[in-house]
């Protein structure tokens, strides 16, 4: 939720936790990700105790895909609800690699950059990770908003004088096991409140909507 919190579309300044073992490449990428803004903690250490606790104040995380001590697929699932993650590999791995990487990505990893790695690869694979990171978040929040709205409103959306007090006598009406009868012209969203009475109010089995004004005079009376 951090990249979130820093507003639609902006990834800076950012926390990045970098795990490198060739110290003169972790310079380099420290110099590259600091000019651009970031916030950049590199441990010398790469044992599951340097770095879990740091997680959970990171927004991402570049890391080897073979470091000493540090298991890929335990990193991946640490970050996975946490924040990004960018994996490096060297380029003498070649094809050996590939069928491991498809399979961390296809899991969540956000990239895999193969070095030697320039300033600018790595910046924008920053950049993309964490727009993802941002979105994602979004999308989270959003769709917890849709679930909070259904639970009293079954899709009624707004937040004007008006809306809030349909909500509220919806939540009224629907403590009470009697009748309720919704009356309002067409289109204003009758049975969206008749939905959300029966949502509200608990009762068992599914909404039904039927349309009276199909029935016949006979059939309306004998239902």
């Amino acid at each position: 939720e951090r990249a979130a919190r820093r507003g639609p579309g902006l990834t800076v300044p950012a926390t990045i936790l970098l795990l490198e073992e060739d110290a003169t490449v972790r310079a380099a990428m420290e110099e590259h990700l600091a000019a651009a803004g970031h916030k950049v903690q590199s441990p010398a250490e790469f044992a599951a105790t340097a770095w879990v606790k740091r997680l959970a104040d990171c927004d991402l995380v570049v890391a080897g895909l073979d470091l000493p001590g540090c298991d890929a697929e335990e990193l991946l699932a640490r970050t996975h609800d946490v924040c990004g993650l960018i994996f490096t590999a060297v380029e003498e791995r070649g094809a050996a690699m590939v069928p491991r990487v498809i399979e961390l990505m296809r899991r969540g990893a956000a990239d895999c950059l193969v070095k030697p790695i320039t300033g600018v690869t790595l910046l924008r694979a920053v950049t993309r990770s964490l727009k993802v990171s941002h979105l994602e978040a979004k999308v989270r929040r959003l769709e917890g908003e849709i679930e909070r709205l259904a639970g009293t409103g079954a899709g009624i959306v707004g937040s004007s004088p008006a809306i809030r007090k349909v909500r509220d006598e919806i939540e009224r009406v629907a403590a009470f096991a009697t009748p309720v009868l919704v009356l309002g012209e067409t289109g204003v969203g009758k049975e969206l409140v008749a939905r959300a009475v029966h949502k509200a109010s608990g009762r068992k089995g599914e909404f039904v909507p039927v349309n009276a004004a199909a029935f016949g005079p006979e059939l309306f009376e004998a239902e």
